[in-house]
C-alpha cells in the first residue's frame, strides 16, 4: 500500500499547527522557528575483545532554539525580567495531530543560553534573533528518551 502523508480536512499539518507558551507567555505568534532535540548516549563496557561486552545506559542531552524577530525578543525578556538568562521556566509545545488530537512536547528546565543577532542587508520582514536554550530534558507526551527514576 502507498504511504499517504496524513491530513486534516484534506490540510497537512505545518508550523501554523504549533502552539508554544512560556507559561502564560504565548510564543505561537512571536517565533519563526522553533527546534529542539534530545540524545542518550550509551557508555560502551569494554572487554579485551573489540566487541563490547556490554552497555551502560549513558549520557543524556537535550538542546533547543528559537528564531524571532527582534522586537518580539524584546517583549519576552521584559516578560522575563532582569537576570532572565538565570531562570527556568518550562516550554509547552502542542501540534495537532491528523487523527484530529494534540501530541504534547514539553521542554522542561529551559534557560536562554545564547541570543544571537544576525543581521544582513535587505532582511526581509525584520531583523531576526536566534535564541538557543539549555533544556534539562524533553517529554513528549509525558514519555521522556531517559527515564526519570532508575530502577
Amino acid at each position: 500500500a502507498d504511504m499517504i502523508p496524513p491530513s486534516i480536512n484534506g490540510i497537512r499539518t505545518d508550523f501554523a499547527s504549533i502552539r508554544a507558551r512560556i507559561g502564560s507567555f504565548s510564543l505561537s505568534e512571536l517565533m519563526r522557528a522553533l527546534n529542539y532535540d534530545d540524545e542518550l548516549t550509551p557508555g560502551v563496557v569494554e572487554g579485551a575483545h573489540p566487541i563490547p561486552v556490554d552497555t551502560t545506559l549513558g549520557k543524556y542531552k537535550a538542546i533547543g532554539g528559537l528564531e524571532m524577530l527582534e522586537e518580539n525578543f524584546y517583549q519576552l525578556i521584559d516578560v522575563l525580567g532582569d537576570g532572565y538568562g538565570a531562570l527556568v521556566f518550562p516550554i509547552t509545545v502542542t501540534k495537532l495531530s491528523a487523527a484530529g488530537k494534540s501530541n504534547v512536547d514539553v521542554l522542561n528546565g529551559c534557560r536562554i543560553m545564547k541570543p544571537s543577532g544576525t543581521y544582513a542587508k535587505n532582511d526581509e520582514g525584520g531583523l531576526m534573533i536566534k535564541v538557543d536554550l539549555y533544556v534539562r530534558y524533553i517529554t513528549r507526551n509525558g514519555k521522556t528518551l531517559c527515564p526519570l527514576v532508575l530502577p
